[in-house]
């Protein structure tokens, strides 16, 4: 019997059986779900380690004891907060 060639989108042509598999011989289309289908999968490239950022803002005014310091969206290097609503 001659060998049926599947032509469309298979998931044969990236399986690493690929050429030696009973299924994609036999197949009368395209296969479109195969249990024994594998993939290699690509080499993960090194993630590059990221150097943490370093801060230098020293807080000033309420922003020195407050207790969203460190969350806080309204403290800047450029201003000194004397006044603030959400000082905890």
């Amino acid at each position: 019997m001659m060998p049926i060639r599947i032509t469309g989108p298979s998931l044969c042509t990236n399986c690493v059986h690929r050429g030696r598999c009973v299924f994609e011989r036999t197949a009368a289309g395209p296969v479109q779900h195969c249990d024994e289908h594998l993939v290699i999968a690509p080499a993960q490239s090194a993630v590059p380690s990221v150097a943490p950022v370093v801060n230098d803002f020293v807080p000033t005014g309420l922003c020195v004891t407050c207790d969203h310091g460190t969350t806080c969206a309204l403290r800047s290097p450029d201003r000194i907060v004397l006044h603030c609503e959400h000082y905890e």
